[in-house]
């Protein structure tokens, strides 16, 4: 006879063996493990199967029986609302889960101050809970490395002040925060914290962030800043599935940033940073002129529109679809425009540009054939079926072919 010993969202195994249903044998393995299964993974109910069918078992706590620490149980008292401070019980239970695992289950939580920092690897589970800043300091600090947050929600209490949302930092990885494999943080989400997530110099190295939606209350707001100048030593950190609404990230001085499948308003990317490649992306509305800098940046099929300025000490590449696109390049030949679908206004370079050099596939720059503007200005060049035509001096050069 087989039953199964994990059901509903937590069903891992379907078919292991029950022990029959005689009396002296289920007084025998009434504690055994494979007799039990978790009927709700959230709430952390546990039961027993006695032959007669499953009983729930209320002395047990599923949390506790996977070695969980659950932060509503009486023990720490986290209440899920908001009318109730509930961040002296999670500072409790985030003791007691040092180095395990803290499950949050859903709910809405009032922190009036700041969490302790994370010191151990702790893993902590929330799904479906949503964590409320109620203070101008920050809500979560990592510390340690290998560290982990799955799921779950950070808002700003900007209904009660908008000082909430404005101040302090959603999530602080902190110097310390070291160790590969760093913090991962997977489908959390922040809204209206403005300062979504900051990742302290020479920490979070082998980070991994997956899936993170960071909605400011402030429109335009800096949402996930590398605060990482004077940074020596490489330190990969990985970002997959970034959403920040009408926020912006602010590559500041990190080494070896690597971002993909990816929306934001902008990115900011300072002359210290290297070896920043961003691929497979939409920066919107840029809100204000963009700077890219860093050596080696590479940027690869991120479609976007707005006023960008290449810094002197950057180095790269740059493919992808742009639109009224003003390219003040200071860095001279070391910028690399390719392959570039053009939108109407169309591109400004300003500055030495360098493209590729044509092959027999295609050439280095097309201009296609149009008509002529009917107000040209010095310097415009465009082509018709008559051949090319420059504005030089006041006159039209042209046509040349």
């Amino acid at each position: 006879m087989t039953a199964p010993f994990f059901t509903g969202a937590a069903r891992l195994i379907d078919a292991i063996p029950v022990v029959p249903s005689t009396a002296a044998r289920d007084a025998r393995y009434a504690n055994h493990p494979l007799n039990f299964r978790v009927q709700n993974l959230e709430t952390g109910t546990i039961q027993r199967y006695t032959g007669a069918g499953w009983v729930t078992d209320v002395v047990l706590n599923g949390a506790d029986y996977l070695g969980w620490v659950n932060v509503t149980d009486p023990t720490y008292g986290a209440v899920a609302s908001l009318s109730v401070d509930s961040r002296a019980a999670f500072a409790a239970a985030l003791a007691a889960a040092a180095g395990g695992v803290l499950l949050i289950p859903p709910g809405s939580y009032r922190m009036d101050s700041a969490l302790p920092a994370i010191t151990s690897p702790t893993k902590i589970v929330m799904f479906g809970a949503s964590l409320y800043k109620y203070h101008t300091g920050d809500l979560m600090t990592i510390s340690a490395g290998q560290c982990q947050v799955w799921g779950g929600t950070l808002r700003g209490a900007t209904s009660v002040s908008t000082t909430y949302g404005t101040s302090g930092r959603a999530i602080y990885i902190a110097n310390g925060a070291s160790t590969t494999p760093d913090p991962h943080l997977v489908h959390v989400s922040t809204i209206d914290i403005d300062l979504a997530l900051e990742v302290a110099l020479d920490s979070g190295s082998g980070m991994q962030v997956t899936n993170l939606d960071a909605f400011p209350y402030t429109d335009g707001a800096k949402t996930v800043w590398l605060n990482c100048v004077g940074e020596a030593t490489a330190r990969p950190r990985h970002f997959a599935g970034l959403n920040l609404g009408s926020g912006y990230m602010d590559i500041d001085g990190a080494q070896d940033t690597f971002i993909t499948n990816h929306f934001l308003r902008r990115i900011e990317i300072n002359a210290a940073a290297f070896g920043t490649q961003i691929q497979a992306g939409r920066w919107g509305n840029l809100g204000a002129a963009m700077t890219i800098g860093g050596l080696t940046t590479m940027i690869y099929g991120v479609s976007f529109s707005g006023d960008v300025t290449i810094d002197a000490a950057c180095t790269g590449v740059f493919h992808g679809n742009l639109s009224g696109y003003t390219l003040v390049n200071n860095a001279g030949v070391n910028v690399q425009v390719v392959a570039l679908g053009l939108g109407s206004p169309p591109l400004q370079h300003v500055g030495p540009g360098h493209f590729g050099a044509s092959t027999t596939a295609q050439a280095s720059l097309k201009l296609p054939h149009g008509t002529a503007p009917t107000s040209p200005v010095d310097g415009e060049m465009w082509t018709t079926s008559a051949g090319l035509f420059v504005r030089v001096n006041g006159a039209t050069v042209g046509p040349l072919s």
